[in-house]
């Protein structure tokens, strides 16, 4: 259904300015946005772009002028329904809660005592390792506490935070290196240096916590310990020294960067990131993906270590809004070619820790963190573009990759997963395919399963940057509140997306307000019906719609999406073609039955490393017809499930093809309510 005919279920004045567009037009791609977001072009190129020196300082933009939407505060927006419930039961019920008990890693409170020497092991680890698990640790603890008003986390964190700011030094350091001149101490660095991960892992949950609380002094001591590590790197190459996967995830101190430049409007920070990713360019690393001498070129794919390249998407994407004109677009053009040839039908780019620049297929395997660590800098990205397709990758993502890589009470992850996945090696690659609380190799993946849920909610809505509207990015049971106008606005978004069609946004209004509201139209979805904007202005694009009218408090507006079933080729690099099935974001597997047994336990913690068997492979061969027809199942009985990925709600029936050639009946379930499952099928005449 395209825009006009979209409109024609409307009533009202209409008015169809600002339509934009997104599509592959030569070598040009333009980015589709919304109505308050700009068309950000990017030139797809082969050879290298040169680097903008010092002296184009001053075409950098203010933040108004860089951002097409303004990414929410933490705490703004209020989960509910089953994220909220999802949340709560990881932290009462699921490893994040009980971390501490799990592994002594995150319980050294480094940033306290600041006694790491960066030429030692610790617990047979490098010396940055924990002080990266206690970042991410106290980051999902922080954030999950908060969303969900649970008192005794709420606390702890408090704690934590009031340990760390008052144990400073007059320097202003947050981090996990002891002080001194000598070698190995705190930039000081000759050999693996993970300076700019740890400050940045533990800097970011501070600064989820300064937006839950308001607290200015938390806000002071990361403006002055950021600015004591850009000092202190002014002339120096942080990335120079090793080689080793603490110094190339320094590309994280990028966002703690992008936040504080968000955040105040200081210049210094954005300078200061210009001037990091020439050093990354310059350095001689083992993770050079992101850096301007491999994103010169499309054409050399991705292959380094895919968390490394989740973890600093953003950056050409952001220079370029700085530094507009000034080639960093190129870079950005070919960061998103390879990432899109790297990802799977989930909506993950593939790595079984390297990229190894091979293609995404439902066949290939995917880390935990890589799902985790691309969802903020798609929310950054989406902030500077309004590129609304990024919030379809990141719900896809988030409801099928992430969803069917945990059990589904979150006592343990894997690691490494497949689409499609039929059987799990214990021994291979140190356990990483394994569901487990804690893997031997080591405990990201565990602890960034704890940060999915609430970086995602913190993208769902935007203020528009003109501070005239907002915008419902992308979906599911909350709440945002926002001032618009001196006004206080809070609309709450009733749904059991992406369990239904339906969506609701109910508005509270201090006084009566005129502004913008705008909703995303996901995954190329027609709307079947919009009720409440009779009297609205309505502005369409080709991925939003927005209604302009004077909002009072009981206003309403409610969206009904008609999905279609599709299927959709899935081809490997041999051109090989199977074929997925997937309604609206939701991906539907065929499910197969297992046994879990426990291999061993953790500190007595009551959680575990798990062996899962399947018990019975038969389907694992079936073929889908060409002219197969789907029926789709919802159930009535258990709508608004409290629990929606413990057990299916939706299901499609269909037939399937099995190696005999009689059509067998089947019932597919959403991906996310599966362990061992086959996603794509080949298809048969």
């Amino acid at each position: 259904m395209n825009s006009s005919s979209i409109i024609s279920l409307l009533t009202g004045h209409m008015s169809l300015k600002n339509i934009a567009f997104g599509a592959l037009i030569g070598n040009l791609f333009l980015i589709c946005t919304g109505p308050a977001a700009k068309v950000v072009q990017y030139e797809v190129g082969d050879t290298m772009v040169r680097d903008v020196d010092s002296t184009d300082a001053h075409r950098l933009r203010t933040v108004d002028q860089q951002y097409s939407y303004r990414l929410a505060t933490a705490g703004a927006i209020q989960p509910s329904g089953w994220i909220k419930n999802q949340m709560e039961s990881d932290l009462k019920h699921g490893l994040i809660g009980s971390f501490d008990q799990i592994s002594n890693t995150v319980a050294y409170d480094l940033f306290v005592a600041q006694n790491r020497l960066n030429d030692r092991k610790y617990d047979d680890r490098k010396e940055w390792w924990s002080g990266e698990h206690e970042g991410y640790w106290k980051d999902a603890i922080i954030r999950m506490a908060f969303l969900t008003g649970n008192q005794q986390y709420i606390d702890s964190a408090r704690a934590w935070v009031e340990e760390i700011i008052s144990n400073t030094d007059p320097s202003g350091y947050i981090g996990i290196y002891a002080d001194g001149d000598t070698p190995h101490t705190r930039y000081n660095f000759t050999g693996p240096n993970g300076e700019l991960w740890t400050q940045s892992r533990i800097m970011i949950a501070l600064a989820a916590y300064y937006e839950f609380t308001g607290d200015n002094r938390v806000l002071d001591h990361l403006k002055k310990a950021a600015e004591l590590t850009m000092n202190r790197y002014r002339n120096k190459n942080p990335f120079a020294t090793g080689t080793d996967g603490g110094t190339g995830h320094g590309v994280g101190y990028f966002e703690i960067l992008e936040w504080l430049y968000r955040t105040t409007g200081d210049l210094a920070y954005a300078k200061f990131a210009k001037k990091l990713y020439g050093d990354l360019d310059r350095a001689d690393t083992n993770i050079e993906d992101l850096a301007p001498k491999r994103l010169g070129t499309k054409n050399r794919y991705f292959a380094d270590h895919g968390a490394h390249v989740a973890e600093g998407f953003f950056i050409p994407f952001w220079l370029q809004a700085q530094y507009p004109s000034s080639g960093y677009d190129q870079y950005a053009a070919n960061a998103m070619y390879k990432l899109n040839y790297a990802t799977t039908p989930s909506g993950v780019m593939r790595a079984d820790e390297n990229v190894r620049k091979r293609k995404g297929t439902a066949n290939e395997s995917y880390e935990y963190c890589g799902v985790t660590e691309l969802v903020n800098p798609f929310n950054i990205m989406i902030g500077l573009s309004g590129d609304m397709r990024l919030a379809d990758r990141t719900e896809r993502a988030v409801f099928n990759a992430a969803q069917g890589a945990r059990f589904a009470d979150l006592s343990a992850v894997s690691y490494l997963t497949e689409d499609n996945r039929i059987g799990i090696d214990p021994k291979k690659k140190l356990g990483r395919h394994t569901y487990d609380s804690n893997h031997y190799a080591a405990s990201c993946c565990a602890l960034n399963s704890g940060r999915l849920m609430p970086y995602y909610v913190q993208g769902m809505w935007m203020d528009h940057t003109d501070r005239d509207g907002v915008a419902a990015v992308m979906f599911g049971p909350s709440s945002y509140s926002t001032m618009i106008r001196e006004s206080s606005v809070t609309i709450e978004e009733q749904t059991a997306y992406p369990f239904e069609d339906n969506i609701d946004f109910v508005f509270t209004v201090e006084r009566p307000t005129s502004f913008t509201f705008t909703i995303r139209k996901p995954f190329g979805a027609d709307i079947a019906a919009i009720s409440g904007v009779e009297d609205a202005r309505i502005e369409a694009a080709d991925r939003t719609i927005s209604f302009t009218k004077t909002w009072k408090t009981g206003d309403s507006v409610g969206v009904r999406f008609d999905f279609d079933i599709e299927q959709t080729a899935d081809v490997d690099f041999t051109g090989d073609r199977q074929y997925f099935i997937n309604r609206g974001p939701l991906l539907y597997a065929l499910p197969f039955p297992f046994t879990k047994r426990k291999l061993k336990e953790h500190q007595a913690s009551g959680f575990y490393q798990w062996d899962v068997t399947c018990t019975d492979r038969k389907g694992w061969d079936y073929q889908l017809p060409e002219n197969a027809s789907f029926e789709f199942l919802a159930s009535k009985e258990m709508a608004g499930a409290p629990f929606p990925f413990d057990r299916p709600v939706l299901q499609i029936r269909t037939k399937l093809r099995d190696s005999d050639g009689k059509d067998v009946e089947v019932i597919l379930v959403p991906m996310g309510n599966t362990v061992l499952r086959r996603v794509t099928f080949p298809r048969t005449p």
